[in-house]
């Protein structure tokens, strides 16, 4: 039982170790990851002349992307008669 102990301890420190290994690649993986995001995108041009902003209600379908909410109306035109037919007999 005397020789278990330092095999133990022996395995204990080599549990802490690679710990310690696993969170330094850790934290350096998430490091460089971050550096290269970072150099992939390019952010805002800072070197562009300031834009002047241009009215909202003029701008046309092809500007905003073609989205398009429409009217604004959710209720049908009150020209329109009724599509149902009811008989009772």
């Amino acid at each position: 039982m005397a020789s278990a102990a330092p095999r133990i301890v022996e395995a204990r420190n080599r549990a802490e170790i690679a710990k310690r290994a696993f969170a330094v690649v850790s934290v350096a993986g998430f490091l460089a990851l971050f550096v290269l995001a970072k150099a992939a995108h390019p952010g805002p041009n800072t070197t562009s002349q300031p834009s002047t902003p241009s009215p909202s209600t003029g701008q046309s379908s092809e500007e905003d992307g073609g989205f398009d909410f429409g009217t604004g109306s959710i209720a049908p035109p009150q020209n329109v008669a009724p599509s149902v037919q009811t008989h009772t007999s």
